[in-house]
């Protein structure tokens, strides 16, 4: 992985909570956010006395090039924010200032605590579709803004390899959003969804309360049948 290449930009605690609809017993699991970059998430749980990991590539450079590259893309994202304002709704967020700013104070949460997670284990190196964890080892997977987001470039057979391997380490799976970043329909979604139920895996999709894309309010929950 080029970090030049990568794009850092970590959600909320809050968020999370939100996108993922995560009650209280929720997050009294062993929970896994399968690309989660710099957000605040992780930090936000074990401040809580939680459990959990987050995998992402970028984990293979150290807090300063991450910071760095976080500092370079941060205009770049604010700009196109403003630029395609319409596409997003305001209701969680007033402008797309407050919406920088409040994700920059989560992802320097992620920095402030990136470096002891490491050491602990809460911050691990690793893509989809090959997760460097063994079986049945977390209670729930996230991931947020990559699955089906990208689909137009990941096809639907690594999404489906990717699905597989979060399901060999965890009891159910949510997939947040469920369009592409264009907001369109995800065109092979419903054979994404084929292939789970012929392997036996049982799909609910769930409105969630966070709406910040356009017609993404719709998670994908998978559970073993």
């Amino acid at each position: 992985m080029e970090l030049k290449n990568a794009v850092p930009w970590g959600r909320s605690y809050e968020e999370y909570l939100s996108m993922f609809s995560l009650s209280e017993d929720d997050l009294k699991q062993y929970i896994l956010d399968v690309s989660g970059g710099p957000s605040g998430f992780n930090a936000g749980v074990k401040d809580r006395g939680g459990h959990m990991t987050t995998i992402d590539p970028v984990y293979e450079f150290s807090k300063d090039e991450i910071d760095a590259r976080i500092q370079e893309v941060y205009p770049q994202i604010e700009s196109q924010l403003t630029k395609n304002k319409e596409n997003y709704h305001w209701d969680f967020y007033p402008d797309p200032q407050t919406l920088c700013q409040t994700r920059m104070k989560a992802m320097s949460t992620f920095l402030e605590d990136y470096e002891l997670g490491t050491r602990q284990n809460r911050y691990v190196k690793g893509a989809l579709p090959d997760l460097p964890l063994e079986n049945d080892c977390f209670d729930i997977a996230l991931c947020s803004h990559f699955l089906f987001t990208y689909c137009y470039h990941f096809d639907v057979e690594f999404h489906i390899e990717a699905l597989f391997e979060m399901l060999r380490v965890s009891s159910e799976v949510r997939v947040f959003p469920i369009v592409a970043i264009d907001s369109k329909p995800v065109p092979f979604f419903e054979e994404v969804l084929d292939r789970l139920h012929k392997s036996g895996f049982v799909t609910t999709l769930k409105e969630v309360s966070y709406e910040f894309q356009k017609g993404a309010n719709q998670m994908l929950v998978i559970t073993k049948g």
